[in-house]
C-alpha cells in the first residue's frame, strides 16, 4: 500500500466521522469501496501520524479567517508563519484528518466571506451615498428573483450601518 492511498483513506474516514448529512454517508460508501478494492483495514487508516501542512492566504482578513478555522479544528492557537519574502503561509504539523477539515472549511468560509463582504460593501456605499456625481440612471431592467433578494439584503444591511458625516471645508476669501 502506498502512503498516498492511506492518506486518502484517512481523509475520507475523517469526513465519514465528522461530515454532515449526506456528506457523511457518501464518505462512508467511498471509504468502504476503497478499503475493499485495495485490501486496507481500519487499523491501517486509524494511525495519528502528523505531517507538516502549509496553508496559503491572500489578505489580512483571509489570514484572520484561516487562523479562526485552524483554532476551531485543532483547539490550539500556535502556528508558524514563515518569513521568506512575501509568502503568505501558515505552517503546522497536523494529522491528515485535521488537514483535510481545515482545507475544506477554509475554502467554504473564504468564499462565503467574499460574498458577504460584497453585500456589505454595496450597503456601505448605499448608506453613505458614495456615487459618481455624473452617474446616469441605467435603463430599467426587471431584476431576477436572486437580484431582488440580494438588493433586499443590501438595503436591510444599510439600515444598520453607521453613516459618515462629512462636512465640506470651504476656504474663506479675504
Amino acid at each position: 500500500m502506498t502512503t498516498k492511498l492511506i492518506e486518502l483513506a484517512r481523509k475520507i474516514n475523517e469526513l465519514a466521522k465528522r461530515g454532515i448529512e449526506g456528506e457523511r454517508e457518501a464518505a462512508e460508501i467511498a471509504l468502504d469501496r476503497l478499503m475493499r478494492k485495495h485490501g486496507i483495514t481500519i487499523e491501517d487508516i486509524e494511525g495519528e501520524e502528523k505531517t507538516r501542512c502549509h496553508f496559503a492566504y491572500g489578505s489580512a482578513p483571509e489570514k484572520q479567517l484561516l487562523m479562526q478555522v485552524i483554532a476551531s479544528v485543532t483547539k490550539i492557537k500556535s502556528y508558524f508563519v514563515p518569513r521568506n519574502g512575501n509568502t503568505k503561509n501558515i505552517v503546522m504539523d497536523l494529522t491528515a484528518a485535521e488537514n483535510i477539515e481545515i482545507e475544506f472549511k477554509y475554502a467554504i468560509y473564504r468564499r462565503l466571506l467574499k460574498e458577504e463582504y460584497e453585500i456589505f460593501y454595496c450597503a456601505f456605499v448605499q448608506k453613505n451615498k458614495i456615487f459618481h456625481p455624473d452617474a446616469e440612471a441605467k435603463e430599467h431592467v426587471e431584476p431576477t428573483p436572486e437580484q431582488k433578494a440580494k438588493n433586499r439584503r443590501i438595503l436591510d444591511m444599510a439600515e444598520s450601518i453607521k453613516k459618515g458625516n462629512i462636512h465640506k471645508q470651504l476656504a474663506t476669501a479675504r
